[in-house]
């Protein structure tokens, strides 16, 4: 029989096969790779594809492979066929002929991707075999996104025209193809009549992940014999379990068993009230599990949530565990912990965990584990190098990152559907849910949606919920409140079996002292100072950068302290001061962290006199102990995570001074802030700290827990405006009438950028922020940045480099050359992203968005977008009427500058 089908090839050849890879291999790799790796999933997974279908187990892996394998269907066609000349004239030899003359070419505007392609060709063919009509059009807008996106009705309309070129061999030839691919597979039609947008979601993702996997001649050599596919299948099945074993995607099995009780997973550890009640509230549940914990900060929210995951995975059979927080600090914090308990209470299998933020590659932590792993008691914990890229990074048994790392699972981005994937049917940890505004938030409940529909477990942590925001959460895995809820602190837990809202005892009291500080900046720097001069560890937190650096100089200058050869604070006679925030070159922001944790931390070598001077990168989940603080004015949720920061740890002996914790707030005096001072309300809207000022100008103490959540709902309830004073409701008013408006509008912005319903995924056209921008993951385009899980002023990551001469150099002293010519190394790519910093200043970034980035960083997916910031030998640029200079002390400052003054 004529198998004339296989003189399609999928990949050009070269020297050593000139007959290059034939589309039917690529094809039957594809399956195989789909097969293995389901096979290596937990039952709940295959499952899933199970019931998508209505089949058996066995023959859902059968059709799923088949439509894994089906991906790249549309590289049969004449407009990719063309673009091989020995492939285009073999085809010609066989009868295959096409109107070259009228045919696109790649780069014209009527090209026609074979991804797009696929989708064009894939409903009828699969209709005859007995699919039905709708599974047919939904499978194949699925498979045509496998390069990224779901394609628009203009890109469908120029793959319609460009299979109008071609005579009628080329149909004949598909349908012998695709008819010895279902047959070689065994597959049979699924007996549902219709998918579920989770069914459609996980055949997309399935395809691009064995499709990645297969297309590596490292995994599947060419010149394998294909003349019997059978054997073939057979030989590409062992291929593809060799290449999963080198790429780290191992079998997923539970930690432990069902019934492990917390004091098994932590032998350390007497559970508290709170974890306690965690063990109940799965003793409950059934199924996949919303778990919201609600308690003061360091409650042991976070052993509480590993217990938890171990029981879920167990019990639901889920593929592993995300933890999402709020920024690479925290997620930095966060990956020892979780690194620490999978070494010392799980060591007994190799382990793969992922740290996923932009700057992981400056993590030496996450670098020890890539490609040799470390050891534990009898396993390993590693990063294969294969999940570290930003897409894959998701796809992997263990990961800690950033929330915004899963919330581009919901945002039309490249590839979003294999991170949702990744995190489907999966314990997902959401920590500090409170930090977020009212976009994000939004986007946060469409990703619980998901991933509830993608039968993962979702735990969330706070401090400091409203009731609002638990109603989005609960709403978005189908459920409601109960009208009556239990007291604060509380855990709600949903799952088959129902909502249940449980409360329990929570012994500790902690009283804090409130007292009013200057708001002017010099005064409340030297206040904070002087407040250990006889002893003890303080923090100054300050709402911008900005502020911080004009606390930081109103001490005075002082006697450098370094760390590693660099400056991370100053002596001032005995008192040491540390300067920490977000606009440090990313190798010295992490050696401030570290710095700071040092000073500060549980096992820090607490200075008998120290003031960390710091913005709310201190605020949340690293895990500080101040003897006093002092802060600027903020919404009173986040002021309490500041005051969480109090002597955290009870037993530590507390110079005489500061034996009672004091929180001393910039702006609490008897008249408000209003109007605020220029760029001290910065970020935050004038009505939550007015109502803050309102809630706390006539204490003198905060009792945590019982203040926590009556306070944080007075906050933000309208209803607080009418116990403004006479003089200032009016000011109120207007502010509460700016902040609702502001939130709708986020809102409205963020329920069109999201995919929820999750009947959006496979839309043509979606009104958001991202469809039609082709965002390669979360890289920013050459277009200025268009904001994805928050929303603020548009930034862009910079790399510093002193003009020396004709050279550019990474360091002020002229020793280092920036890299800027041919590709870059690994080493290369490092060194450069150790200097990276994100630029926000709106006049300095839309003049650096502009310019182009160096010719060689566009060969590097992570360098490709960033730019070049030059400055001069004394680390100063001008753009317009800002001038910015990089102090290696202060960090990135902007000033304005008067150019009359100047003149």
């Amino acid at each position: 029989m004529d198998h004339g089908y296989r003189i399609f090839w999928a990949k050009s050849g070269d020297a050593e096969h000139p007959e290059g890879h034939p589309l039917m291999a690529h094809m039957l790799d594809t399956a195989a790779v789909a097969r293995a790796l389901l096979l290596r999933e937990p039952r709940t997974t295959r499952r899933h594809y199970a019931n998508d279908f209505g089949l058996d187990e066995d023959r859902a892996l059968r059709l799923a492979a088949f439509f894994a394998g089906l991906h790249d269907l549309g590289k049969a066609t004449a407009i990719f066929q063309v673009q091989w000349p020995d492939g285009a004239a073999r085809l010609r030899q066989q009868g295959l002929d096409w109107m070259d003359q009228w045919l696109p070419r790649r780069g014209d505007k009527n090209w026609a991707a074979h991804g797009v392609l696929t989708e064009v060709l894939t409903p009828p063919l699969l209709v005859g075999l007995g699919v039905p009509d709708e599974v047919a059009s939904q499978i194949a807008v699925a498979l045509g996104a496998h390069h990224g996106f779901v394609s628009s009705p203009r890109e469908v309309d120029h793959a319609r025209d460009a299979l109008d070129l071609e005579n009628e061999a080329w149909q004949r030839l598909r349908e012998e193809l695709v008819g010895a691919l279902w047959r070689a597979l065994g597959a049979e039609p699924p007996t549902v009549r219709v998918l579920s947008p989770q069914a459609s979601l996980r055949v997309m993702a399935l395809a691009s992940f064995a499709d990645w996997v297969a297309s590596s001649p490292e995994h599947f050599p060419y010149g394998r014999d294909l003349s019997d596919l059978s054997n073939y299948l057979g030989l590409a099945g062992k291929l593809a379990n060799q290449a999963l074993d080198r790429i780290g995607w191992l079998p997923r099995t539970a930690l432990a068993a069902e019934d492990v009780s917390f004091e098994e997973v932590f032998p350390d550890f007497r559970a508290n009230a709170l974890q306690q009640q965690v063990v109940t509230a799965l003793d409950r549940a059934r199924g996949p599990t919303l778990i919201v914990i609600e308690a003061p900060m360091g409650g042991g929210k976070t052993e509480a949530a590993l217990y938890a995951h171990t029981v879920l995975q167990a019990r639901n059979g889920h593929r592993g565990l995300y933890v999402a927080m709020p920024t690479t600090a925290t997620g930095n914090a966060m990956f020892q912990r979780v690194k620490k308990a999978l070494l010392d209470k799980f060591g007994d299998r190799p382990h793969d965990l992922q740290l996923v933020h932009g700057a992981s590659l400056l993590n030496a932590d996450y670098l020890s584990l890539k490609h040799v792993g470390e050891p534990g008691d009898d396993g390993t914990v590693q990063a294969a190098a294969w999940f570290s890229a930003k897409k894959r990074a998701l796809l992997s048994e263990y990961g800690v990152g950033t929330v915004d790392q899963a919330l581009l699972g919901v945002l039309r981005v490249k590839h979003h559907f294999v991170r949702l994937w990744g995190l489907g049917n999966r314990t997902i940890v959401l920590d500090e849910v409170h930090a977020y505004d009212a976009y994000t938030s939004r986007l946060i409940a469409g990703l619980v949606r998901w991933l509830w529909e993608l039968g993962s477990s979702v735990i969330i942590m706070s401090a400091t919920l409203t009731r609002h925001q638990r109603a989005q959460l609960a709403a978005a895995c189908g459920a409601g409140l109960p009208e009556s809820e239990a007291a604060y602190p509380r855990i709600t837990v949903y799952s088959q079996n129902g909502l249940e809202s449980l409360g329990f005892r929570w012994d500790e009291r902690k009283t804090v002292g409130l007292e009013a500080a200057p708001t002017e900046v010099g005064a409340l720097s030297r206040a904070a100072a002087e407040s250990v001069r006889s002893g003890g560890v303080a923090a100054l937190i300050v709402n911008t950068v900005d502020r911080a650096q004009q606390a930081y100089l109103a001490l005075g200058p002082g006697e450098p302290i370094a760390h590693e050869g660099r400056p991370v604070g100053k002596r001032i006679g005995d008192l040491e001061v540390y300067l920490f925030h977000a606009r440090y070159p990313s190798i010295e922001r992490g050696l401030r962290e570290k710095t700071v944790l040092g000073v500060a931390g549980k096992d820090g070598r607490r200075p008998r006199k120290a003031l960390v001077i710091a913005t709310q990168v201190i605020e949340q989940s690293l895990d500080l102990d101040f003897d006093v603080a002092y802060s600027d004015l903020a919404p009173l949720d986040l002021l309490l995570q500041r005051a969480g920061r109090l002597h955290r740890h009870p037993s530590r002996t507390r110079p005489p001074k500061h034996t009672r914790p004091v929180l001393h707030v910039a702006g609490l005096g008897d008249a408000p802030p209003a109007p605020l001072p220029k760029g001290w309300g910065r970020p935050y809207m004038a009505y939550p700290l007015l109502s803050t000022w309102l809630l706390l100008h006539t204490r003198d103490r905060l009792t945590l827990p019982d203040d926590i959540e009556p306070l944080v709902e007075a906050t933000y309830d309208a209803r607080t405006l009418d116990r403004f004073p006479e003089g200032l409701r009016d000011v109120a008013a207007k502010a509460l009438a700016a902040l609702q408006e502001q939130t709708a509008r986020d809102d409205a912005v963020a329920h069109n950028a999201v995919l929820d319903p999750p009947t959006r995924l496979l839309e043509k056209q979606l009104a958001n922020l991202h469809s039609n921008l082709g965002l390669d993951d979360d890289e920013e385009s050459d277009l200025p940045q268009v904001a994805l899980t928050r929303l603020g002023e548009p930034s862009i990551t910079v790399v510093p480099a002193y003009r020396m001469g004709d050279e550019l150099f990474l360091d002020r002293e002229g020793v280092t050359p920036l890299p800027a010519k041919g590709r870059p190394t690994k080493e290369e790519v490092l060194q450069i992203a150790e200097r990276s910093i994100r630029v926000s200043r709106p006049g300095v970034y839309r003049a650096l968005v502009k310019a182009p980035p160096p010719a060689a960083w566009k060969t590097s997916s992570i360098l490709r977008s960033w730019r070049v910031l030059e400055l001069d030998a004394n680390g100063t640029a001008r753009f317009g009427r800002t001038a910015v200079r990089l102090d290696p002390e202060l960090g990135l400052q902007y000033t304005t500058v008067d150019d009359a003054k100047e003149g």
